[in-house]
């Protein structure tokens, strides 16, 4: 039995300001301070849970969802919408009229590639121990900077077996707002992940990735860079 549980903790301004994000001309929502703790087990058959983030008028603007589990648990998951969930977990942001249990999309992502090649992704457990914990924006410590807030994954109480596997962590979640953010999904970090060299998480890597997107226009939807298509 999973003892994942949650500890929620709201804050709404009782004062209504009007945003100073834009991106394009667009002011995003002044969205409600929030944090959420969730204790997990990384032997559970089955881990999910999932919760709105509302603005200060109290109206839900994006869903939060994370899962993992079992291959076969993930599997049963998404069939229904032939929608890919990938172990061993991850969590995933989506505009609040998106049905998150249908959608492989994510705002947590810094392109167009699938949730599941963005930071709100573990590929291992591992991630969250020795140089790899500590790894900048991909090891135990996460923030995501859009559409006017941060929000903060941290990967804390991590319990060990005797062959260094974690067996028990909580994440806590957290978003502030800042008004400053302007970016329709997450922002660069200015960091590399450590895998694109190997396994190794003893080098930090600077830098960023070049931008993927989908160019239906001209290469029928195929990947390519999206600064060749004007994005």
């Amino acid at each position: 039995m999973s003892r994942t549980t949650f500890f929620l903790v709201l804050a709404l301004s009782l004062l209504v300001k009007s945003n100073a994000g834009f991106c394009a001309g667009h002011a995003w929502p002044e969205m409600a301070e929030f944090t959420a703790k969730v204790e997990i087990e990384t032997s559970a058959d089955r881990i999910f849970f999932e919760f709105p983030l509302i603005d200060v008028h109290g109206e839900t603007r994006y869903g939060f969802i994370c899962a993992g589990g079992s291959e076969k648990y993930l599997a049963k998951l998404g069939a229904p919408w032939d929608v890919n969930y990938v172990g061993p977990f991850a969590c995933r942001l989506v505009e609040g009229k998106t049905d998150p249990v249908k959608s492989e999309d994510s705002l947590l992502s810094e392109d167009e590639s699938p949730y599941w090649y963005s930071r709100g992704r573990l590929d291992n457990f591992r991630e969250l121990t020795g140089s790899c914990a500590r790894y900048p924006e991909y090891g135990a410590l996460r923030h995501f900077r859009l559409r006017g807030f941060e929000l903060t994954l941290s990967f804390g109480g991590v319990e060990v077996d005797k062959a260094g596997n974690p067996t028990y962590f909580t994440l806590t979640v957290s978003l502030r707002r800042d008004a400053t953010i302007t970016s329709p999904q997450a922002e660069q970090t200015g960091y590399l992940t450590p895998y694109k060299v190997g396994s190794s998480c003893d080098k930090v890597l600077k830098g960023n990735q070049r931008r993927m997107c989908r160019d239906f226009k001209n290469l029928g939807g195929s990947w390519t860079e999206c600064d060749k298509i004007g994005r």
